[in-house]
């Protein structure tokens, strides 16, 4: 929202430049971000304010100029008012709007899913539609108890992986190869790489 004013990224630059700190790399950067926190709370309190104040402020005056339109008429003066209360009001109206989307990202990181109908609603569908109410055997009967349908589950798929069951020796290699194919060996060896100095700083910056 603040990136709605003007000014401010004159300002990030002139109170990062500005802060005076002394140490290693990640000291630095640490207590320059703590100062320029600190600039920020008092700058909104100063002259970002409070965006709802100054909405309802420019919200009367426009009505205020409105009663003095209908009882006098136009002219430029008035004019010019009202065009800038109205660019006011629309920057205004920006800001709000970004508000309420941080505002409503933020209580969602807070608190999470829980608790709201959207998420019983997704946890509910997707119980219905992963629920297994019967299985078909490899003799052609069905099962339909739940514990026993776990237990046929089970077994099978401990019977593809033991290596010494060969019938199924074709559909154990593919099960298996498919592993590994999730990724490719540059990801793979990427994972497991040292890390550098050099991505460490591209990160950081």
């Amino acid at each position: 929202m603040w990136l709605k004013d003007d000014h401010i990224l004159e300002l990030l630059k002139e109170w990062w430049y500005g802060a005076k700190v002394s140490g290693s790399g990640i000291f630095n950067v640490a207590n320059k971000l703590k100062i320029i926190k600190q600039n920020l709370i008092q700058w909104n309190k100063k002259h970002f304010g409070n965006i709802f104040d100054n909405k309802a402020q420019v919200e009367a005056v426009l009505v205020e100029v409105n009663e003095e339109v209908m009882r006098f008429g136009m002219d430029e003066s008035l004019f010019l008012k009202e065009m800038k209360l109205l660019v006011d009001h629309e920057s205004i109206l920006t800001k709000e709007e970004v508000f309420w989307k941080q505002k409503s990202r933020e209580t969602w990181l807070e608190e999470g899913d829980k608790n709201t109908k959207f998420f019983h609603n997704s946890v509910s569908m997707r119980r219905v539609r992963n629920h297994i109410s019967k299985i078909k055997l490899s003799d052609g009967s069905e099962v339909a108890n739940p514990k026993t349908i776990v237990k046929e589950v089970v077994d099978f798929f401990s019977l593809i992986l033991n290596s010494d069951w060969s019938p199924h020796s074709s559909v154990q290699d593919r099960f298996i190869n498919s592993i590994p194919k999730l990724l490719n060996k540059e990801n793979s060896d990427s994972l497991i790489a040292k890390f550098s100095l050099a991505k460490v700083e591209a990160a950081l910056k």
